[in-house]
């Protein structure tokens, strides 16, 4: 899994929203922002360059509470 400090971005908090949830335990908060800087430990680069996405493993959200991370990667070129 990624580690807190592989890939890590700076922001100002533009605007916050909270919003109820559907039950009393709890709340979806948004927070709306403008990236400004992004630090990447060269660690998770490629030789080209570009994020090593199966050195990081980050968790991506599916659907109601499941979650996954990414072991392969391809590439589709647009014909």
């Amino acid at each position: 899994m990624a580690k807190s400090r592989d890939a890590s971005h700076q922001h100002p908090e533009n605007y916050a929203l909270r919003r109820q949830g559907n039950s009393n335990v709890g709340n979806i908060d948004i927070v709306f922002a403008q990236v400004e800087r992004i630090h990447i430990d060269d660690q998770v680069l490629t030789l080209d360059g570009r994020l090593d996405i199966q050195k990081i493993r980050p968790p991506a959200g599916m659907s109601y509470h499941d979650y996954t991370s990414i072991t392969e990667t391809f590439e589709i070129k647009i014909p």
